[in-house]
């Protein structure tokens, strides 16, 4: 839900799962979704559901990584890997660069083509 008062520019949600106080169609910052094809924790299939509950006016991206487990946003360990390759990295710092202000003409463009990655995607959407 819109909170002004918080200053709330952008949201990303890696590997978020559904529960029964999650309400998307109330969110109405840009949020940027992504999930993995490996996540046993949270599938990816409840994070498309939350990218479609959300209002068709909230900017959003939902991107699928091929491979991805839960644990890749962190340093955790990836499939029995003692480092994971991070790949949300770079979408979610142009995803937030752009709706934060910064360098906003380069990051709002790689925002506009976030589903061209270096890495294969499943599925990814993009709703500006």
């Amino acid at each position: 839900a819109e909170h002004t008062d918080l200053n709330i520019k952008a949201t990303v949600s890696l590997h978020p799962c559904m529960d029964p106080f999650i309400r998307p169609s109330l969110i109405t910052t840009p949020v940027l979704f992504t999930t993995g094809t490996n996540d046993t924790v949270c599938p990816d299939f409840l994070t498309r559901e939350l990218y479609r509950e959300l209002p068709t006016t909230t900017p959003a991206a939902y991107l699928n990584i091929v491979g991805a487990n839960h644990e890749e946003p962190t340093s955790n360990g990836c499939a029995g890997n003692t480092t994971c390759p991070n790949r949300c990295d770079l979408p979610t710092a142009q995803y937030l660069g752009c709706y934060l202000g910064v360098n906003t003409t380069t990051n709002c463009a790689h925002v506009s083509s976030i589903c061209q990655q270096t890495f294969p995607l499943q599925n990814c959407v993009v709703r500006p």
